[in-house]
């Protein structure tokens, strides 16, 4: 049984059920719970029921930002908690909760890099105005874009990616409102058909340029060299840190000039070297997680 981030499971008598018949709850944290937000909040009060069904539940997957305590201590009661970043492993230290930490896990399967890269790409951003600034730059040096979302057609399809651009709180700004809508239509036209063909595209671009989380995890698991503007937390510079990776690459916006945009383009000192050794620990991490929760349903 399974249960998406925003969805009541609380109230759904599927979800209950399956918990209740499982041997252990998984909870996938990912960028959610940060903030005390409500959606947070429903994540972490899963180590509540399951600890009063006598079900063991994990904390995984997870990146933890400015929550408070009385998160923390509802946290207290998974039997393992995993964050994905040194920042989030601080955070919760200093709350005195101890958790381990190893990388988002989409890092556990390798990305074949393309035996030569060309061009430029760029994502969106979970911010509206990063994402319209991302889609400027885009736009200004004819750069690929590069869409993680697929599968979102229609009239649904682009209303989807207007609230990803911010187009309704645009509607009083004419010369907003349209930047929103053109790069709604280009995030709409650029989907492809499968997650493989989205690594595929990142594997063999020569710059990745991205405010997305996820999008600079398969950049660091193909090598592909990167300029990240910063999330809606500090997930992608703490991540990027952990993996060795030179601080000038993450920016607070996407302010980037041409000798920023040369540099970045191959990898330098030892940033190459720190991202293997990263990528071959936090597997190790990774694997030995499953098996402890393995362990925990046996």
């Amino acid at each position: 049984g399974r249960s998406p981030v925003h969805s009541d499971w609380q109230g759904d008598r599927n979800v209950l059920s399956a918990m209740a018949d499982a041997d252990v709850v998984l909870v996938n944290g990912e960028g959610t719970i940060h903030s005390d937000r409500p959606a947070a909040r429903r994540l972490v009060s899963v180590a509540d029921h399951c600890a009063s069904i006598g079900k063991p539940a994990v904390l995984l997957n997870a990146s933890w930002f400015s929550n408070g305590a009385e998160l923390v201590e509802m946290a207290r009661r998974f039997a393992i908690v995993s964050v994905r970043e040194s920042e989030s492993e601080r955070q919760l230290g200093d709350a005195g909760l101890t958790c381990r930490r190893m990388a988002d896990l989409a890092l556990h399967e390798e990305i074949e890099a393309s035996g030569s890269r060309s061009g430029m790409g760029v994502t969106d951003s979970v911010l509206a105005e990063n994402a319209l600034q991302l889609d400027l730059f885009r736009r200004r040096h004819e750069a690929e874009m590069i869409n993680l979302f697929y599968g979102h057609d229609g009239i649904a399809g682009m209303r989807f990616f207007l609230r990803l651009y911010g187009a309704r709180q645009a509607l009083g700004d004419p010369v907003r409102l349209a930047r929103a809508v053109r790069a709604a239509l280009a995030s709409y036209r650029s989907q492809v058909l499968t997650d493989d063909g989205i690594l595929a595209l990142i594997g063999r671009l020569e710059l990745l340029l991205t405010g997305r989380f996820h999008a600079a995890i398969f950049a660091l698991a193909s090598l592909t060299p990167l300029l990240a503007v910063e999330s809606n937390t500090p997930k992608i510079s703490a991540t990027l840190k952990d993996a060795g990776v030179a601080p000038w690459r993450v920016r607070q916006d996407a302010d980037f000039d041409d000798e920023l945009l040369r540099k970045a383009r191959r990898w330098t000192g030892d940033e190459a070297a720190n991202i293997r050794d990263f990528l071959s620990d936090n597997r190790a991490r990774q694997t030995q997680l499953f098996k402890d929760i393995a362990a925990l349903a046996a």
